[in-house]
């Protein structure tokens, strides 16, 4: 994809209702868990406006809770009729799907909510809420995706925190699906190949120009990130993989 700078600057210009800059916040991150708001001159709103990113759910963390939280009712209601109806087969066939497919939200749920807590955990996670909070930040609301200077911060399928140094490679999937011969837009997915081989989803969006805006800035952070799966781009994607591989046994 080419996209020059001026035709990016009239798309932000033109859609500058749907995307906002992270307000600055002048305070030190370093010992944010144990801040207390009383003794700073940030007030609680702007404190909630930073863990509110974090807080977001990402699609398969609200598929999975969802879904679980509806499908358990109506398993537990067919489990009762299925005691007080004569013809038990069927309500107990519902039951049975409807309890497993209860159990399959559940786990997606379980692990959506792990990946996205662990971004709590992470070294750098003071040096990230310190971003969030500070200037040039590029909030695209309705992607859920957060473009700081150094780290992009999205909720796809997965909650993620990726830096842009580590990127090698971005590529797009438009995914259709088929349901009973019937074709069904699942989105366009923008994925990221990390030098290290990892494959991250950084988001899912149905609108084109909020994908081609979102790859722009991240180009803009790190130029050096190759962009589509193509020939030339899978040759050095391999001599990029070998080389982190190799810098990584050099540092054992």
């Amino acid at each position: 994809m080419d996209y020059n700078n001026n035709q990016f600057d009239d798309n932000i210009n033109n859609h500058s209702n749907d995307y906002e800059e992270v307000e600055y916040l002048d305070f030190d991150f370093d010992s944010f868990n144990n801040i207390n708001p009383a003794e700073t001159k940030i007030s609680d709103d702007d404190l909630a406006k930073i863990e509110k990113i974090f807080k977001t759910r990402s699609k398969n963390e609200k598929t999975g809770l969802y879904g679980s939280i509806g499908l358990w009712p109506l398993c537990i209601t067919f489990i009762v009729l299925s005691f007080i109806l004569e013809r038990k087969f069927l309500t107990v066939m519902i039951a049975i799907l409807s309890g497993i497919l209860a159990i399959m939200c559940l786990v997606i749920y379980l692990i959506a909510y792990g990946k996205r807590k662990r971004i709590y955990s992470r070294n750098d996670i003071d040096t990230i809420r310190s971003e969030l909070a500070g200037e040039g930040v590029t909030v695209f609301e309705n992607a859920k995706v957060y473009l700081t200077k150094s780290y992009i911060l999205s909720h796809g399928a997965y909650s993620n925190v990726v830096k842009y140094e580590d990127i090698a490679l971005i590529y797009n999937e438009r995914r259709i699906s088929k349901v009973n011969g019937v074709r069904i837009d699942n989105g366009i997915f923008v994925m990221a190949i990390l030098r290290s081989g990892k494959n991250i989803n950084l988001l899912r969006t149905y609108n084109e120009q909020d994908m081609q805006m979102i790859e722009q800035v991240i180009l803009q952070h790190n130029p050096n990130i190759m962009m589509g799966m193509n020939d030339t781009n899978k040759a050095k994607l391999k001599e990029i993989k070998r080389d982190y591989k190799n810098a990584k046994k050099g540092k054992m």
